[in-house]
């Protein structure tokens, strides 16, 4: 799981396929969807090129590491 840019940028060209506008459009959108006792997720897999989003999770939840 990534936490911040710094994460992010250590596996950055893993993802190369992904538009990064969309990607930071995508955050700031979940950042005003989420309430203050949850959390969300964008998941990105690597099989399929697939970006998946979990809004407003309970805290413990936890995205299966496969699609």
């Amino acid at each position: 799981m990534i936490y911040s840019l710094q994460d992010f940028q250590k596996i950055e060209n893993r993802f190369s396929w992904v538009d990064k506008k969309y990607l930071i459009s995508k955050i700031l959108e979940l950042q005003r969807k989420t309430d203050d006792r949850r959390r969300s997720f964008l998941v990105i897999y690597e099989d399929g090129n697939q970006i998946r989003e979990y809004i407003n999770m309970d805290q413990t939840f936890q995205p299966l590491p496969y699609c």
